[in-house]
């Protein structure tokens, strides 16, 4: 390996290793409806419960209901 490719390689492989933590800070596991009191989440539980919903909102009524699950299980709480 040549001292250009051999730099070339170092410097990618820094860039790769500061990247890698940063992508990582947004998998802590829980989901963006953790952060709502009981009531909050069952408010938007039952906003759900109508029809029409765009893919986003279908999308974000899965994951409220996918939080009340967890919290079911957890908890002993029911949307």
């Amino acid at each position: 390996m040549t001292d250009k490719t051999r730099k070339a390689a170092q410097v990618y492989l820094v860039n790769a290793l500061s990247i890698f933590p940063l992508l990582l800070t947004g998998c802590d596991g829980g989901t963006p409806f953790t952060e709502l009191s009981n009531y909050e989440l069952s408010m938007e539980y039952r906003a759900c419960q109508k029809e029409g919903l765009s893919p986003g909102g279908a999308q974000r009524c899965n994951n409220i209901e996918r939080e009340c699950d967890i919290r079911r299980e957890e908890k002993n709480f029911r949307c």
